[in-house]
């Protein structure tokens, strides 16, 4: 996805892997900054989603806190970054029935205006 904020562009390209009772979502998103650097990233995903991991470079810390019916996720920085920056974030969400319909569990990030992106999706098991 593409976003604009604060001067900031954003792709976010988004894999969901679906097995029986697990739904497993990686994301990249990739920032270009343009103008002033940026220390702290916010970002939601579904209420039901469980943080397996948030990387990148210079990562000092994490946090999850509960808004609505979304989870936030605020990563921190420890150094301003500038131009070009990647984070990975992936989470899981446990499916209630192992023949359910399911949702896509979207990560979106927060405080921008715009977004275009990408989901592939792939199935771990034989489901349809």
């Amino acid at each position: 996805m593409i976003l604009r904020l604060h001067g900031e562009d954003v792709r976010l390209k988004q894999f969901l892997a679906l097995g029986e009772r697990l739904c497993r979502v990686d994301s990249l998103v990739r920032y270009e900054i343009l103008h002033r650097g940026v220390t702290r990233f916010r970002m939601s995903v579904p209420e039901n989603a469980s943080i397996v991991d948030v990387s990148g470079r210079g990562v000092a810390d994490w946090k999850v806190s509960k808004k609505d019916d979304r989870k936030i996720v605020a990563v921190k920085l420890n150094y301003e970054a500038k131009g070009a920056y990647n984070l990975m974030v992936s989470y899981e969400i446990t499916l209630e029935d192992a023949t359910a319909e399911a949702v896509v569990p979207q990560l979106t990030t927060l405080d921008t205006s715009r977004e275009i992106g990408y989901l592939g999706t792939a199935a771990r098991t034989n489901i349809e």
